[in-house]
């Protein structure tokens, strides 16, 4: 809550100029000061207008005094009517709600203003401070701000993607769930995750909005008799993102070269998708379409050749060279994740916190690279990036860095995607 508070001795107000008047009141206002106490109520406007300002904190230089009508309703209780520059000064504020109250007595008029500050957009706001400068090198507030649209009124889940997620095995179920709450708490219209299928009634008890598809499976493992059922219903769908949780086998490997050579769609390869990638680096020359790598580090190092410390020595340059020999998309993951594109764009993010360093953090968010992509945002690997890091400095400033947990950050995407959304209407 914000507070001003402002006393405005009313003789000084009892033979203004017209000039005074035009500087310092609407035209509105100055209708309202056609009565017997004139000087009372302007008193009162005055005193309004600078206790505003004490409780913004900006001083009266932030504004002018004719950005600011203090009306009467009906009933005779004031309000504000604010200008484009103070709905600005407002939004920067995290400020939803200003009431006014004023009184007069002694020949003297007092106001109080109070402003009620949104909590969660304010944490927000601080979060993304530092991405608000120009820099193309970096991933920036209004980079991503301005990628992601709004949503229409008249729409439905069809609009938002379709978004085919194949990940789990016995033991690692936790990152096809995470990489589904990615997906669902990103916005993506309807999603289905298909799964070895002794470990179906687990994903089904702890996926209420996501469907199954049961596959061909040996010890809880993905078989490569999946293949043909994959494909099919990769082509259904908007993307398929393939790898979370699933065990680097050569049934895995099987499985993803037929992906790559049969299914139209985009394809967002993480974790063991990108192990199976590494046995034959090759099949990526097989894609169809759009292809996204989501690798950390050592991954990476098993694609490259190269040793994670010579990779981290200078991750733009290396992720860069092999998104463009590959011409793929890759999302390199570490304290400071950089995304190349296959033309060899490479911006780095500057997000995120040390409570991020824990498991099932990648599978997240190779789940909202694939909601992006599904509903057709535009730089859906930058942008995905962004608000999973966002998600994850939110949550640090709400509960501590020990309390960052992937299901939490899951959770917490839809927050940050409302704030951006709530930035770009403030342009």
């Amino acid at each position: 809550m914000l507070l001003g508070v402002d006393i405005a001795d009313v003789s000084r107000f009892e033979n203004v100029s017209n000039a005074f008047l035009d500087k310092c009141f609407t035209e509105d206002e100055i209708k309202l000061f056609e009565v017997k106490n004139a000087a009372e109520r302007m008193a009162a406007n005055y005193a309004s207008k600078e206790a505003f300002a004490k409780a913004m904190g900006t001083g009266i230089s932030g504004f002018g005094f004719k950005d600011i009508s203090v009306l009467r309703d009906e009933d005779g209780k004031p309000y504000f009517v604010f200008s484009q520059k103070i709905r600005g000064i407002l939004n920067s504020l995290s400020v939803t709600e200003v009431a006014i109250s004023m009184s007069h007595d002694g020949g003297v008029a007092v106001a109080v203003v109070s402003a009620k500050v949104d909590e969660a957009f304010e944490t927000a706001r601080q979060c993304t401070e530092k991405t608000d400068i120009e820099d193309d090198g970096i991933i920036n507030l209004d980079f991503v701000k301005n990628s992601i649209p709004k949503r229409k009124s008249n729409t439905h889940k069809g609009d938002y993607g379709k978004i085919f997620i194949v990940a789990g095995s016995t033991g690692l179920t936790g990152a096809g769930i995470l990489a589904s709450k990615g997906a669902l708490f990103s916005g993506g219209g309807l999603i289905t995750l298909g799964c070895p299928e002794n470990l179906n009634s687990v994903f089904e008890t702890a996926l209420a909005e996501v469907m199954t598809l049961p596959l061909p499976q040996e010890n809880g493992v993905l078989s490569d008799k999946a293949a043909d059922l994959i494909v099919e219903k990769a082509n259904q769908s908007s993307v398929v993102a393939f790898g979370s949780g699933l065990t680097n086998t050569k049934e895995v490997y099987s499985v993803l070269k037929k992906i790559l050579r049969d299914v139209n769609v985009p394809v967002v390869i993480d974790a063991d998708g990108i192990n199976a990638l590494s046995r034959n680096i090759n099949i990526l020359k097989y894609a169809k379409n759009e292809v996204v790598l989501t690798p950390h580090v050592k991954e990476f190092s098993r694609l490259c050749g190269l040793t994670a410390d010579e990779i981290l020595k200078n991750p733009s340059e290396y992720a860069s060279e092999f998104a463009t020999k590959w011409g793929v998309t890759v999302v390199l993951k570490s304290h400071e994740t950089v995304v190349a594109l296959k033309d060899g764009t490479v911006r780095k993010n500057i997000l995120g916190n040390p409570g991020m360093a824990t498991g099932g953090t990648g599978d997240v968010l190779a789940g909202v690279v694939a909601s992006f992509v599904a509903q057709n945002i535009p730089n859906p690997a930058e942008s995905a990036v962004y608000v999973h890091s966002l998600s994850a400095d939110i949550l640090s400033k709400e509960v501590g860095e020990y309390g960052v947990t992937p299901t939490k950050i899951a959770e917490k995407t839809a927050v940050a995607i409302n704030y951006l959304q709530k930035m770009k209407g403030s342009n």
